[in-house]
């Protein structure tokens, strides 16, 4: 267990007088051998001008390592840290520490990648879900309470005694024809990457970041494409500011909420779900903490996420908050903020989308998961592929969604400090 040094190896250089190149050397020999190489610089009538430097070598001193103590090009991270372990291991807890000025040796090296995204996916984990192993669903779809145009009357006793006299002659009846059927094909969401063989077996952390960084961009895909179904298949509402951003949303939300319990006679207890992009929560929050001092708890600057849901729960609506938003091209709802320029600010644009729980269905056909392909051309360059891609769509089931285009400013606005007297309440709806 005690640490012995290496073999100190001096080898006398080729101009050294007296001994030839490569000669091991003693202590005293390289310390005369010094002597007489600083003698010989000083001598021969030069004048040096003041600050020249000459020298030259006399000797070179090499350590003579054992395997155990030796870092070898061959060898991986792995035994390097190994070897390093055992030396200082060696060293035992009373090993001397030697203070030194400066940084004399290499600098650790960081295998590791930062990754900061998440592939975390609120709109498929949201939805209800269904296992759709051939791709395909046919659904029929579905009535409402508009198509029952008769089949219900009412029927007096002075009708009951005289048909005709109040009411109808006869009490009328329905007949519904075969609703037409809906199809639904899912598609594939892909996802492909090329490493070559050499960067990935030099630095497997870089793989696994890329890795990681191409499964957030699956999952944005994926998650963008069911916004743009969700989006397409409900009426296009819009809705223009009044207060503050908060009281704006949620007056919004029950507005469609409320029309679609009473237009398809839902119960008061019956779940509506909203799908809204998150950063319309971080606008509430900024909005409670811009209004004068109220309530909140008399902490209206540290308004939770569970107190902001629950604002919504109390009107038995259920939110789901999306990393997306349909508002954009690229899902994202702030444009790329620019080094030197003003910061940008929430935007007052937000888009989200209200309907009957169930009225959106998940249809998952299943995933492949991450392989690997190589053949003759990725061999031909030393390179090798990653794959995986997931079946999926969605379907709408219900019958009738809003998706609303909301305008509003999280100034922390109320009713008692804005005017609303002829304040614009109506909906613009798209039917």
């Amino acid at each position: 267990g005690q640490f012995q040094p290496p073999h100190i190896d001096e080898a006398a250089s080729v101009d050294v007088l007296g001994h030839s190149a490569g000669k091991t050397l003693t202590k005293d020999q390289l310390t005369a051998a010094m002597t007489a190489k600083v003698n010989s610089l000083l001598t021969g009538g030069r004048q040096l001008a003041p600050g020249t430097e000459v020298g030259g070598i006399v000797a070179s001193i090499r350590g003579i390592y054992d395997e155990a103590r030796t870092l070898d090009d061959k060898d991986g991270a792995d035994v390097v840290t190994r070897k390093m372990d055992a030396v200082l291991a060696s060293l035992g807890a009373d090993a001397p520490v030697v203070a030194a000025g400066g940084i004399c040796g290499p600098g650790a090296v960081d295998y590791a990648v930062l990754t900061e995204g998440t592939d975390e996916r609120p709109v498929r984990e949201g939805l209800v879900q269904l296992l759709v192993p051939r791709l395909r669903l046919s659904f029929n779809s579905p009535r409402t309470l508009g198509d029952i145009t008769s089949g219900v009357d009412q029927w007096t006793v002075a009708n009951d005694t005289t048909p005709g006299s109040d009411g109808p002659a006869t009490k009328s009846r329905l007949r519904l024809g075969c609703p037409p059927p809906q199809t639904v094909d899912l598609y594939a969401v892909t996802e492909r990457i090329i490493f070559s063989n050499l960067g990935a077996r030099a630095n497997p952390e870089q793989v696994e970041s890329d890795l990681a960084l191409l499964g957030q961009a699956h999952a944005r895909k994926a998650e963008r494409l069911l916004l743009a179904s969700m989006k397409s298949k409900g009426k296009a509402v819009s809705s223009a500011a009044l207060l503050g951003y908060s009281r704006d949303l949620l007056r919004q939300v029950e507005v469609s909420a409320t029309y679609l319990r009473d237009r398809h006679r839902l119960a008061d207890t019956a779940v509506v779900e909203v799908y809204a992009p998150r950063h319309a929560r971080a606008a509430m929050r900024i909005d409670l903490a811009m209004q004068m001092p109220t309530d909140m708890q008399g902490q209206p600057m540290a308004v939770t996420d569970a107190q902001l849901d629950a604002h919504f729960a109390a009107r038995n609506i259920a939110v789901t908050w999306t990393y997306e938003t349909a508002a954009t091209a690229d899902g994202s709802a702030f444009a790329n903020q620019t080094s030197g320029a003003a910061s940008l600010d929430i935007p007052d644009t937000v888009e989200f989308d209200v309907f009957a729980r169930g009225a959106f269905q998940f249809l998952d056909g299943g995933e492949i998961a991450l392989g690997v392909v190589r053949d003759s051309v990725l061999n031909g360059t030393n390179d090798y592929e990653m794959f995986g891609e997931t079946f999926e769509a969605v379907a709408f089931r219900g019958s009738e969604s809003l998706h609303v285009t909301g305008t509003y400013e999280p100034n922390g606005a109320a009713a008692g400090l804005v005017n609303t007297t002829g304040a614009a309440r109506t909906t613009a709806v798209d039917a």
